[in-house]
């Protein structure tokens, strides 16, 4: 084992892999010798972050569909993979008032957001319980723990997320598995610009609000991440952790309308 590579050798399943956060994380674990898998949509986008970081592997699909979680623990299996740490990253979101937004755009939030990350916990997690051990770490938002504007089903999302976190940490702790959640506040990615777009004037006056003046950028998120999955956070277990530049002290940093 390469001392010093935290990761060296280990599981991990890294989803919303290739895109902001989550390929960040991935670049993360990948440069500290983890044995990637990576989910996401595309698999064209998939087979591309193959290419940029040789070793890693992919299974294709839609998170919202339990059978995506399947097809992911089959593939663990056939590689003769256990599974050290979970990273549930994908997430979506939509920047409308709440009477305009759709039921179709509600449900594919919550299903995203939600459903993806207990289809993955719920079928990956038995691996973890089989050897007694692992780390699960969820990206919620400062959206799961204040409300925003314009985004009430992100906001319900997310608050269940952390939620959800919570309730792991407290059951499956007696199995060795450590469980805490990132809450990142305003991040330079494509859903952070998207959302600017859909609601620039929501999104304008949160940037003039950031405590430390400026966007996180998602390099600094999956840091975050890497520390909660490592052995140097052994007694944490359950954490919601703040990653917002000092913005939670200012609530959510939004104005009220």
């Amino acid at each position: 084992m390469n001392a010093n590579k935290r990761f060296d050798q280990k599981v991990v399943v890294v989803t919303g892999a290739t895109s902001g956060i989550g390929k960040a994380t991935l670049a993360a674990f990948h440069r500290e010798g983890a044995r990637i898998v990576a989910t996401d949509l595309s698999t064209d986008a998939l087979g591309n972050l193959a290419d940029e970081f040789p070793g890693i592997t992919w299974v294709a699909g839609d998170i919202t569909d339990p059978t995506t979680s399947e097809r992911i623990e089959s593939h663990l299996h056939e590689h003769g993979y256990g599974l050290n740490v979970l990273v549930n990253c994908a997430g979506v979101g939509h920047a409308k008032p709440i009477e305009q937004l759709t039921v179709d755009e509600w449900d594919h939030i919550i299903k995203v957001n939600l459903y993806g990350t207990f289809y993955l916990t719920h079928r990956l997690g038995p691996i973890m319980i089989a050897a007694q051990s692992g780390v699960i770490v969820n990206v919620a938002s400062m959206a799961g723990l204040n409300g925003i504007p314009h985004n009430a089903a992100y906001v319900a999302s997310k608050h269940a997320v952390v939620g959800l976190t919570k309730s792991l940490a407290i059951e499956w702790m007696r199995h060795g598995i450590r469980t805490n959640c990132i809450c990142p506040g305003l991040t330079n990615t494509n859903l952070v610009a998207s959302l600017t777009r859909e609601s620039p004037e929501i999104f304008d006056a949160r940037r003039r609000n950031i405590v430390n003046k400026r966007m996180s950028e998602p390099e600094e998120q999956a840091a975050a991440i890497l520390f909660f999955a490592s052995d140097e956070a052994s007694y944490i277990n359950g954490l919601i952790a703040n990653i917002d530049g000092g913005g939670h002290s200012l609530y959510s940093g939004y104005s009220a309308l």
